[in-house]
């Protein structure tokens, strides 16, 4: 469905944008660099073990992508070159600067999915649905931290637009691209293998109206040797120390699969599938307004498949397996969701705009739903006004218990 453009303010855009960066680079220092996310911590070791001079690649640590590693790497590095502050090179240092790459990551999937929201469902309902997401609780909170979650959803996003494309125009270079966005959306971590269905079901759409399977064999060519190589640069120790690659993929399977494994996912043990999925969605991932409202949108969408354009069906190609699967692990961190957030945003923003165009009752629920979104997570931006409780609670300790206490 391509929705017929309206123009708006200009500011609006760019607007949207500053909130998003805004609230996700407000308070980066929240733990006061004591670094208590465990993932921070083995990101950071294991960026430490690059180095360029002399060349070593290889981060011995495949719980996630190597591609965000060399991207921290690369940037501390260039950063201390330019300001001859070693620090930028050090522990502490890497950390801060996946902070605010992952930050940045995060409003820059702010503005392309008001991009793909305004070529979809016009101008309106994109700004909206980049909006909602500037706003979404769970993505301001994980665009905190120096892990690959965001980065991840921005990959994802990036994957599934030139899919969509792909679906629409059926060109090589469209095919190259997709394969390529692909294959660093797996170098930045491995849970995005849905989206290989997402490129075939695309050269599918591109080459059915004509049947031109040939064609069709050629372009899934061109985007599965993109993919390869593009995989291989972002993480080539996945095949040059694919050993101890595979052992880490296996074992990272094996704790999402069974609950109670590590003591960390023990809170997961007899967690029901997709009852809590959603429940997290709506109280914590989008807040209750959006997040109900986004079920809504989603499971109106999909149930009315038949009248899914192309894109439509491109994305829903990646969100029904990457849900179904992601829903039937046992441990259930909210973030293992964020990647579809996007696409929540959209339906949601689409439907929002749809309600609104046919009465003031529409407007109003709009209304509430951005209003709410943004109340939810400037409450929740509230905690990176205080030290973190960790810190306060050592601090308070340290004051009040007398040495040698028992």
């Amino acid at each position: 469905m391509r929705a017929s453009v309206t123009r708006g303010p200009g500011w609006l855009l760019p607007a949207v944008a500053a909130s998003a960066l805004a609230v996700r680079v407000f308070g980066l220092d929240f733990d006061q660099s004591h670094f208590f996310h465990p993932d921070e911590r083995a990101i950071g070791d294991a960026i430490l073990k690059l180095s360029f001079h002399p060349l070593q690649l290889n981060p011995h640590f495949f719980a996630y992508g190597s591609l965000p590693f060399y991207l921290t790497k690369g940037l501390s590095s260039l950063l201390s070159v330019l300001s001859g502050r070693d620090w930028f090179a050090s522990y502490d240092g890497v950390i801060h600067v996946g902070r605010y790459l992952s930050a940045l990551a995060g409003a820059l999937t702010v503005l392309l999915v008001s991009a793909v929201g305004r070529r979809l469902y016009g101008q309106k309902a994109g700004l909206l649905a980049g909006l909602l997401l500037a706003f979404a609780v769970l993505h301001v909170q994980a665009s905190h931290f120096a892990a690959t979650d965001v980065t991840l959803t921005l990959f994802v996003l990036l994957a599934l637009a030139a899919s969509g494309r792909l679906a629409r125009r059926g060109r090589a270079r469209d095919a190259l691209l997709a394969g390529a966005l692909t294959g660093f959306a797996l170098a930045t971590k491995v849970s995005a293998a849905p989206l290989l269905l997402p490129v075939a079901v695309a050269v599918f759409l591109a080459c059915r109206p004509a049947r031109a399977w040939r064609k069709g064999a050629l372009l899934l060519g061109a985007g599965g040797l993109a993919f390869a190589v593009a995989f291989f640069l972002g993480e080539p120790y996945a095949f040059l120390d694919f050993k101890v690659f595979w052992h880490s993929l296996s074992e990272q399977g094996a704790m999402v699969r069974h609950a109670g494994v590590m003591p960390y996912t023990n809170q997961y043990i007899g967690v029901p599938n997709f009852l809590y999925e959603a429940r997290e969605i709506v109280l914590w991932g989008l807040g209750p307004l959006f997040g109900l409202a986004a079920l809504w949108a989603a499971g109106r969408r999909l149930v009315f498949f038949r009248k899914l354009s192309d894109v439509e069906w491109v994305f829903a190609s990646f969100f029904v397996p990457y849900v179904l699967l992601t829903c039937t692990f046992e441990v259930k961190f909210p973030r293992y969701l964020l990647p579809v957030y996007p696409l929540l945003a959209l339906w949601t923003a689409a439907w929002l705009t749809e309600k609104a165009e046919r009465g003031r009752a529409g407007r109003v629920l709009r209304a509430l739903v951005v209003g709410g979104t943004a109340v939810w997570a400037l409450a929740f931006a509230t905690i990176y006004t205080r030290p973190h409780s960790f810190a306060t609670a050592s601090l308070w300790f340290h004051d009040h218990v007398p040495d040698g206490a028992h």
